[in-house]
């Protein structure tokens, strides 16, 4: 198997213990735990001056640990502060170091901006994962998907409030396009090799109707690309090597767009080209609210209702084995509504919802 394949295979027994440690009926309810105002990606595109997508990238398959330590509350924050148009957050552990926890903390203190939740969909159950997080728009790789799974997936996120990135990289994946997709992205990367080649993306982008919003995806390192790629239809740009290689994303992100300069079109509306009069909204959980984690003092046993409890234990070093399940128990979660949401790659998301006396 090449690198994608064996990415989504391991994915496909991820989802697989997740759906039973909580089965989709009990995951449904907690769409609506708290109120989050979705914003549009389509349209901070749209609106953006500089189309940069700044994302939270710990590591990668093709060159190992960029960012080990990175701090996704103050890089995320920064990045926001620094005018990116939108924010990806990776949520695949075993491959790319992200976690849950980590979109949990950037849902928390982003709100001006779309979050993109970045990993391998491979099964419905995951679209609703993504509500539950509080993400504004999904990631569907055409390369890991059916064309009917595209069109499904599409319209329960959409039926949740949430955009979808339809990210294709060749000739044959252009039949993934349908009406119903907010955004394309073409990654300059093949997944499959992780050779990088910016002029196929170009000469693939001709190929796709002016109507779609069009992103790059990957191997971006200088503004001379970035232009050359706006000259081509281009309106967004993923970058997330380029920054977090560096102690200062947030700095190099606020550099990189000093040097693009403007891009003629509508004026940016709001921070980043996103604002609350032109998002579409939905209910979202997560948006607001006090959150829960290892270095909170608030706790399972004085949390708020619908709050979030994480707990992090140690990261699965290997890829899942289906005939084994890690069946840890979470101490301290002591009400009885408590449920427990297992990522599969070592964090696990204690939805506890707690009886204030």
């Amino acid at each position: 198997m090449n690198i994608l394949e064996t990415i989504c295979e391991n994915k496909r027994l991820e989802t697989a213990r997740q759906k039973e440690e909580m089965p989709l009926s009990y995951l449904k309810d907690f769409l609506d735990v708290t109120g989050h105002q979705t914003l549009s990606f389509k349209q901070a595109l749209k609106n953006s001056s500089s189309g940069i997508i700044a994302e939270f990238k710990r590591r990668s398959p093709s060159i190992g640990w960029i960012h080990a330590d990175a701090d996704v509350k103050s890089i995320v924050t920064g990045y926001e502060q620094a005018g990116a148009t939108a924010i990806s957050v990776l949520t695949d552990e075993m491959f790319f170091g992200g976690t849950f926890h980590d979109f949990h903390r950037a849902r928390k203190r982003v709100k001006t901006i779309p979050i993109l939740r970045k990993d391998f969909m491979v099964d419905e159950y995951q679209v609703y994962q993504s509500k539950v997080l509080g993400a504004d728009v999904i990631l569907l790789i055409a390369a890991c998907l059916t064309k009917d799974e595209v069109k499904r997936f599409t319209k329960i996120a959409h039926e949740l409030g949430m955009e979808v990135l339809l990210e294709i990289h060749t000739e044959d994946e252009l039949d993934y396009l349908q009406p119903d997709i907010d955004v394309v992205g073409i990654n300059n990367r093949d997944l499959k090799t992780f050779v990088t080649n910016i002029q196929r993306t170009i000469d693939l982008a001709s190929r796709i109707p002016d109507p779609y919003v069009k992103i790059s995806e990957s191997g971006l390192s200088n503004p001379e690309t970035v232009i050359r790629l706006r000259e081509a239809g281009f309106k967004g740009f993923l970058m997330g090597e380029n920054f977090m290689k560096t102690s200062d994303p947030a700095g190099a992100l606020r550099e990189f767009i000093g040097e693009l300069g403007p891009t003629p079109g509508p004026s940016p509306k709001g921070r980043g080209g996103a604002a609350y009069d032109s998002a579409r909204t939905s209910p979202l959980p997560l948006g607001e609210g006090p959150g829960v984690g290892p270095n909170s003092p608030i706790n399972s046993r004085n949390a708020p209702a619908g709050s979030l409890v994480f707990i992090k234990f140690s990261p699965i070093k290997k890829p899942l084995n289906p005939a084994s399940r890690n069946r840890m128990t979470v101490s301290g979660l002591d009400s009885p509504l408590s449920e427990i949401l297992t990522y599969g790659s070592g964090i696990r998301l204690a939805k506890s919802i707690v009886r204030c006396m």
